[in-house]
């Protein structure tokens, strides 16, 4: 264990004493370190190093303590970084009120009327409403569709790619400025890409950081190699025919200085205005996209070089539809 980096209790992780046992989430400990709560929550919610933790219980056994602190930090309990959007979030279903079944998430035909409820919902009823005119016409707002096959005998032209991916680039019309709106200007939206071999014209495999100050991909790891394992059951399909996965990495050393824990928002929000932006970028070359959101991350992770304060929050597949 690395006793000089601090490990914090992770902010979205509940515990209570049950009888003679510990329950942390879904972890049951019975082995009296239930004995070291509530202090061991209050330290560690101040973050601490493991000589801390030490100096705070001398009197419990220093190798049980070990152990029980290395578990935490397996399971994501002691973190010594931000957490995933999935670690931050997941807990608000247990505030949610939910009057929906369950089986919507596995029965297709529950889900499909879910949704076409959802999309017919109306929230003010009898309300006076005033129509407005429908001039959109075509263009790549109205033409944008999500594709979940692309043609895997096409290499994305090189031009088309850049121009797509360019769309993140620094220095626009304004100083330092870029194509999409950031809190505060910040952009700490953090892009890689991984190109799969022989997918994308000029563009050697291998994973890449998008530098959006000179408009530079930059090879982080040539012989990175992603497979269909890195992805849900759903998604799985997806990856196997794309030419390329775009990552969005939030880079909270940019916007917490400024906004705090709120910075975590805004960045999300930036993510969202990215992913459009991309989309469209994408819609106008005759690439086509696919949102695939979370992943297995933690599999890849090391490949990516992150430092602490990095974390993934979404992540798109390209390539030519398959017509």
């Amino acid at each position: 264990m690395d006793g000089s980096e601090k490990l914090h209790w992770s902010p979205c992780v509940r515990w209570r004493i049950e009888g003679d046992a510990l329950l942390v989430e879904n972890f049951i400990y019975k082995n009296d370190v239930y004995s070291l709560f509530p202090k061991f929550y209050f330290v560690t919610s101040q973050g601490a190093l493991y000589d801390d933790m030490r100096d705070h219980f001398k009197e419990f056994n220093p190798r049980i303590l070990q152990s029980f602190v290395k578990d935490l930090a397996r399971k994501k309990v002691l973190v010594k970084s931000i957490v995933s959007p999935k670690e931050l979030f997941y807990s608000q279903k247990d505030l949610f009120n939910n009057d929906y079944p369950e089986s919507i998430i596995y029965v297709t035909e529950e889900l499909e009327a879910f949704k076409k409820k959802q999309a017919g919902r109306v929230v003010f009823k009898g309300a006076r409403g005033i129509a407005l005119d429908d001039d959109i016409g075509e263009s790549v707002i109205t033409t944008r569709k999500t594709h979940r096959v692309f043609d895997t005998k096409k290499k994305i032209n090189f031009r088309s790619f850049s121009n797509a991916i360019g769309v993140f680039k620094s220095g626009t019309d304004r100083e330092n400025g870029r194509y999409y709106a950031s809190a505060g200007g910040l952009y700490p939206i953090d892009i890689y890409a991984y190109i799969k071999k022989d997918r994308v014209e000029n563009v050697p495999k291998g994973l890449y950081y998008y530098n959006p100050i000179g408009n530079v991909m930059e090879l982080v790891d040539e012989r990175a190699e992603f497979t269909r394992e890195t992805h849900y059951l759903t998604n799985k399909e997806i990856f196997d025919t794309s030419a390329a996965t775009v990552f969005f990495i939030y880079n909270c050393e940019c916007n917490m200085p400024k906004y705090g824990g709120m910075g975590y928002f805004y960045a999300i929000l930036d993510a969202g205005i990215m992913v459009q932006t991309l989309t469209l970028a994408c819609e106008s070359e005759n690439i086509s996209v696919c949102s695939i959101g979370d992943m297995l991350f933690d599999s890849v992770k090391d490949k990516f070089r992150l430092s602490p304060n990095q974390t993934h929050l979404h992540a798109m597949e390209l390539g030519y539809p398959k017509i």
